[in-house]
């Protein structure tokens, strides 16, 4: 796939590139780093980031990389990753999946009741580590609110127990009551609870939704741990089983939408449609066990990588790098001659202010260093 830099150096000439950094390196005295390259300066995110000819105070020859932050900005660096922040806002980081445990094995930290309060009743955290739900205290909550993610998780039910792990959940209006709802994981004791008997309600269902894969679907002795995985990733959810995929389901497909339709439901309005949502686990007034909770953010794959020009800008993205219906367009490259092009050979890329109508404007064009008289001889 091409580099969305493409073309502003090298782009099959990179020796022509080598030679003429050399070439500035020996003839300039004190000139900005490198030649033959877009200089980048920065300002502040709204009014786009600047670009200054090399040998401008302030410009610099970068790598023809995407930038997660603007380049000259403090912290700033230059990365080819799609950031988790809008390029130039403070603490822009290339976005790297990582475990993260949401349950400690000591604390009930980072969990709440439905009303966002500390857990007070019901679930301990027992002697062996793992999160026990003892006795009557309410579905817990995650303080905080998941998106696009992979959970992991570890759980064991006593005889007959029926729990359940929800994720994305949302506040919903359901009749005249509100309701905290999200896709849920059924937790079940598939031996001895009649829920069972309902394929779609039984272990590792997406509850009265779609049923597990009875080919790969295995559940180990009541009593002993089961290992399960979430994944969450734009409109598809997966429920994995001990290590084999039992629920695959886009929530913009006609099949999922027909399935609410049909399910308790159906008169929640946009159900499971939201981006994201807090993880919960239900206490459905049954012994429940659960242990080695850990979840990796995903980035989300509709985001768009960052832009050259300003947010909102003629040639640039119409929203922040990050947020949905962002566009991302290709720097333009004026040749050495060209009207609005640089004036020197080996100059190969204009210098124009990111986010200037046509990202090609003749505003400001790359003159040769000796016209600009900051670059010493040429």
């Amino acid at each position: 796939m091409r580099h969305p830099f493409d073309g502003i150096i090298g782009n099959g000439h990179e020796n022509e590139g080598v030679q003429t950094r050399r070439e500035a390196v020996r003839t300039i005295a004190g000139a900005a780093v490198g030649i033959g390259a877009v200089g980048v300066g920065a300002e502040a995110m709204g009014q786009g980031v600047t670009t200054l000819a090399v040998g401008e105070e302030g410009g610099k020859a970068p790598s023809p990389r995407a930038t997660t932050k603007a380049v000259g900005e403090e912290g700033g660096i230059v990365h080819p990753k799609v950031t988790s922040k809008a390029v130039g806002e403070e603490g822009g980081k290339p976005v790297r999946p990582k475990w993260v445990k949401i349950f400690d094995g000591k604390t009930l930290k980072g969990w709440t009741d439905g009303a966002g309060k500390p857990v007070k009743a019901g679930w301990v955290v027992a002697k062996d580590g793992s999160l026990h739900r003892s006795s009557k205290g309410g579905s817990i909550y995650t303080k905080k609110e998941y998106g696009d993610f992979i959970l992991r998780i570890e759980w064991k039910v006593s005889p007959g127990a029926n729990s359940g792990i929800k994720y994305r959940v949302k506040e919903y209006q359901q009749g005249k009551r509100k309701s905290l709802l999200g896709p849920e994981y059924q937790i079940l004791d598939d031996t001895a609870n009649k829920e069972s008997k309902i394929e779609n309600r039984s272990a590792s269902a997406m509850y009265a939704l779609f049923a597990p894969n009875r080919k790969y679907k295995k559940l180990v002795k009541v009593g002993e741990w089961n290992r399960t995985e979430i994944l969450a990733q734009g409109s598809r959810l997966n429920h994995m089983l001990n290590g084999r995929l039992v629920v695959s389901v886009d929530t913009k497909s006609k099949k999922f939408l027909d399935a609410v339709a049909k399910s308790k439901f159906k008169n929640v309005k946009g159900f499971a449609q939201n981006a994201k949502g807090r993880i919960m686990l239900q206490d459905h007034g049954d012994e429940v066990w659960y242990r080695n909770i850990q979840i990796m953010e995903l980035p989300n794959p509709n985001r768009p990588v960052p832009t050259t020009a300003a947010v909102g800008e003629e040639g640039g993205t119409t929203k922040a790098v990050g947020e949905e219906g962002g566009r991302i367009p290709r720097p333009r490259t004026r040749r050495v001659g060209e009207a609005g092009g640089p004036r020197r050979p080996g100059i190969r890329a204009t210098t124009l202010a990111v986010g200037e109508e046509g990202a090609g404007s003749r505003k400001r064009t790359t003159q040769s260093l000796k016209e600009t008289g900051q670059g010493g001889t040429p």
